[in-house]
């Protein structure tokens, strides 16, 4: 089976707001799938500034969107990004770097990892 690589896409770069970071994860899902990437590490905060997580929340459910139309195979939540959990475990065989990702069994709210198509 030929490895996969991955990339980090900081969504909440420039304090966007949630129309425009939505319309970034759109436009790095069609650059990612073309650059022919696997795994896409999005950085959307949790809601430290207390706003209650308003992109993480909204990136999360354009995800499901996604994932229910067949645009993304699936996505696992920073929270959940650990190798007791199976979607976790199919990343990390799939790409090899994600074993030495930081944030790997940290349980960190603010960013999800997504296999694309």
């Amino acid at each position: 089976m030929k490895k996969t690589s991955y990339r980090t896409v900081n969504l909440e770069d420039g304090r966007p707001t949630l129309a425009e970071a939505l319309t970034r994860l759109e436009s790095e899902i069609k650059y990612s799938k073309a650059l022919k990437t696997g795994i896409i590490k999005l950085i959307h905060g949790y809601g430290s500034s207390g706003k209650g997580g308003r992109l993480k929340n909204g990136v999360r459910a354009r995800l499901s969107e996604l994932k229910e139309s067949g645009a993304v195979a699936f996505y696992v939540k920073g929270e959940d990004f650990s190798i007791f959990n199976a979607e976790t475990v199919r990343l990390l065989d799939e790409c090899d770097e994600l074993r030495r990702e930081r944030d790997l069994n940290r349980g960190n709210h603010g960013v999800t990892f997504v296999r694309l198509k």
